[in-house]
């Protein structure tokens, strides 16, 4: 962890422990790099620890842009207040479409061949 944060400049302090009036502007960040770390690997699940972490730091860094809507709205798809779970979200109604297709074509049972003559069956019994 300390040659992560100095190849970034970050000063790495250490605190007591359970004392949320000296570290609750780390803890409340922490939380925010966790929720857009989850979300990130979610989407990028064979990509290195190291990717993601560089890719997390970079969104929470991100100014706003042009659009209005914050880092971790264009990340998880909520706003921050309603992002209890960074892998729970309801499906739209076209996801779910969406989705229950998908499963109907993976478990959807082979359909028989039709044989052009009777011999066939008894060849492949």
């Amino acid at each position: 962890m300390s040659s992560f944060c100095k190849e970034r400049s970050i000063e790495q302090s250490v605190i007591k422990p359970y004392r949320p009036q000296k570290n609750g502007k780390v803890e409340r960040f922490n939380g925010i790099i966790k929720t857009i770390f989850y979300a990130v690997s979610a989407i990028n699940p064979s990509r290195g620890i190291q990717w993601i972490l560089d890719q997390s730091l970079s969104m929470y860094n991100r100014r706003p842009n042009s659009t209005g809507y914050s880092p971790i709205f264009l990340a998880l798809g909520v706003p921050h207040e309603d992002s209890l779970s960074p892998y729970v979200r309801e499906l739209t109604p076209a996801e779910e479409t969406a989705f229950a297709t998908d499963l109907v074509k993976l478990y959807s049972p082979i359909t028989a061949i039709e044989p052009k003559d009777s011999c066939s069956l008894r060849c492949l019994a």
